[in-house]
């Protein structure tokens, strides 16, 4: 069961030119994604519809979750949205180092950048 925390609001993760996500640790799975997302007073304040993987892309860069990037290639990321950006002009195919904190260290993390798979 979960509780309902909201960890995060206004999320930017790429999934399409309106990207203003409330992350939640709401049980999202296969057949029950879609459903509302109320607030205290049972107002629908959002729709449950992503499914992130362990798997993923971040993974495979090596970041865990909770790190802050906060550079790619000695360019300092001044806003969360220009993130994927970066990372998808010039570099794909290409091995890039991110600054990262991870639990208050900063340290620098190398990747070799992938194509998004065709949907």
């Amino acid at each position: 069961m979960t509780k309902g925390i909201v960890s995060a609001k206004g999320r930017v993760i790429g999934a399409g030119p309106y990207d203003d996500l409330i992350q939640t640790d709401a049980a999202i799975n296969p057949g029950n994604s879609g459903g509302p997302l109320f607030d205290l007073r049972g107002t629908t304040v959002g729709i449950n519809t992503m499914i992130l993987t362990k798997g993923g892309p971040a993974a495979k860069a090596g970041l865990v979750r909770g790190d802050v990037i906060l550079e790619l290639n000695g360019k300092k990321i001044m806003d969360p949205a220009e993130l994927p950006r970066m990372v998808a002009f010039g570099h794909i195919g290409k091995t890039v180092v991110f600054s990262v904190v991870r639990q208050g260290k900063t340290m620098e993390n190398r990747a070799t950048i992938e194509p998004r798979p065709e949907k």
